[in-house]
């Protein structure tokens, strides 16, 4: 790890913590003590944002390092697009079937596991495109997300307008949906954890595809094998934020260029710690402001995505080389 690497990890710590403090123990606006019940309530939006913050990109950066190209996003492959189509077929149907869409677990185990499946399925119908054409794989992607924005545009327009509201509320980005889901969100952590762990045992052959394709295989990594298992947990690690919190589309993008710029690094190890932490600052600060100053009355995409979209567009104009370090 290179020391200036090291400097901006010990200030970002250090601005966590202090984030992490202000979050915890400063009393809103409207009170002047924060009670146990409270606390409680802040603790798990904290154990959401963690897992967010490292998810999301922790799954941007391994996806890019596989497709070789870093302006493409996990977003890209329609999971935001698909959760959307899956959420107002749920509320659709909430009246046929007789179950509860808000505030059920069941539901929301219900969804990641469609979300899963289906992008499994997109994945093997598309195989090879991911490696070989970039535009190729946009362009299908490009129509997976406009066939399921239409579909759900259809459903949302013969939805009862109550279960329209309760729909559109849903899919605002928020980190307040999962304060009822405490087995939810340490389900999430454990799903996480594992995942992780594969990552972890993968790093060094992803370090290797910095190298190129052919440089990879020149050391002997199965490159079609490892991108098959990376872009696996990628979508369920994807599909995971997206139902913890609702879609975030530049969050990744942002935090992972972000990381490459600030590093100069090719290590995927450092690259995870570095983004996880920049990402926590980035959420932390975020929610804080949505919470303490504008009370909740805008959401947090408002913050993040807008500064995503922006970094996206000077990147873009910038002509930043696919797979460059």
């Amino acid at each position: 790890m290179k020391k200036k690497t090291r400097i901006f990890l010990g200030i970002l710590s250090i601005i966590v913590v202090l984030l992490v403090v202000a979050y915890l123990l400063i009393p809103s606006k409207n009170s002047t003590t924060v009670s146990n019940f409270i606390l409680q309530r802040r603790l798990l939006k904290l154990l959401v944002m963690v897992i967010v913050s490292c998810a999301i990109p922790i799954s941007t950066i391994s996806f890019q390092t596989v497709v070789q190209n870093r302006f493409l996003t996990p977003g890209v492959l329609g999971i935001e697009s698909l959760f959307v189509f899956i959420q107002s077929g749920l509320y659709y149907f909430e009246s046929l079937v007789g179950l509860k869409v808000e505030q059920s677990a069941l539901i929301y185990a219900v969804t990641i596991t469609i979300q899963i499946m289906l992008l499994l399925l997109l994945m093997n119908v598309s195989k090879g495109m991911l490696l070989s054409n970039f535009k190729v794989l946009l362009l299908l992607t490009m129509a997976f997300s406009i066939l399921l924005r239409n579909a759900s545009t259809f459903l949302q327009v013969l939805m009862d307008p109550n279960e329209f509201d309760k729909l559109q509320s849903s899919l605002y980005p928020s980190f307040q949906k999962m304060n009822a889901q405490p087995i939810l969100i340490f389900g999430a952590l454990v799903l996480f954890g594992l995942l992780m762990i594969v990552f972890f045992k993968l790093r060094h052959k992803l370090d290797a595809l910095h190298l190129g394709l052919d440089g990879a295989k020149m050391l002997g990594i199965n490159t079609k094998r490892l991108s098959n298992v990376v872009i696996v947990i990628v979508i369920i690690m994807t599909s995971l934020s997206t139902i913890l919190v609702g879609p975030l589309q530049f969050l990744g993008f942002m935090i992972a260029n972000l990381t490459y710029q600030l590093t100069k690094e090719y290590k995927h190890g450092v690259l995870w710690l570095f983004s996880t932490i920049l990402g926590l600052v980035i959420v932390l600060s975020a929610q804080l402001i949505v919470e303490r100053v504008f009370l909740l009355t805008i959401p947090i995409s408002v913050f993040i995505e807008g500064i995503g979209g922006v970094l996206y567009l000077i990147l873009l104009v910038k002509g930043e080389k696919p797979g460059a370090t």
